[in-house]
């Protein structure tokens, strides 16, 4: 059963149905169950490595693994978040070396460019891979916890989410760079 669904029936105090949830509300309760999960197979599989280190990876299209959305980076965000909340040793892949400090326009230390990341990454336990795809009315979500020294799979899940404009909106290609109008600069 989707989450949807069950959050629609959970909810509906045998009224009826109710308004599906946000966006925020199903990617927030995937995330807490997958983190909830893995928290709790890392606990049964690792007791003796109190902290385990781990990293979590862009969500990618099945069809495409060389690929990234809006998506993908978005659920990534969500589990990297519960996962850190559960007290588990998460490595932030995206650390630059330094701080970059642009007046006006704020401090920042993550980067997507590997000529600027921090070159002295621990050795990670394990990783968060995801995968998507979509039928007409739904996007399928596929995640696993990998160990990256063997490749096996320790724990896995999958969810769907309706595909509606909301979630459609995280697939929409961007027409140009990102930018924010910030006075006295171009």
């Amino acid at each position: 059963m989707c989450i949807r669904d069950r959050f629609l029936r959970d909810n509906s105090g045998g009224e009826g149905w109710v308004q599906a949830p946000g966006l925020d509300a199903l990617l927030a309760e995937i995330s807490r169950e997958v983190a909830g999960k893995v928290y709790y197979n890392l606990r049964e599989r690792d007791r003796g490595s109190l902290s385990p280190r781990l990293a979590v990876v862009v969500a990618v299209p099945l069809s495409d693994l060389k690929r990234e959305s809006e998506f993908g980076r978005v659920l990534a965000e969500y589990l990297l978040t519960d996962l850190a909340d559960r007290g588990l040793t998460v490595t932030e892949l995206r650390l630059g070396r330094e701080i970059h400090i642009i007046p006006q326009t704020g401090e920042f230390i993550l980067s997507r460019n590997i000529g600027e990341l921090a070159s002295n990454l621990q050795e990670l336990d394990y990783v968060v891979v995801s995968t998507y795809s979509n039928t007409r009315r739904t996007l399928m979500v596929h995640g696993r916890l990998v160990d990256p020294k063997n490749g096996r799979i320790q724990s896995s899940w999958r969810h769907t989410l309706p595909l509606n404009r909301e979630l459609l909106g995280l697939f929409q290609e961007a027409e140009g760079p990102f930018t924010i109008s910030v006075r006295g600069i171009l």
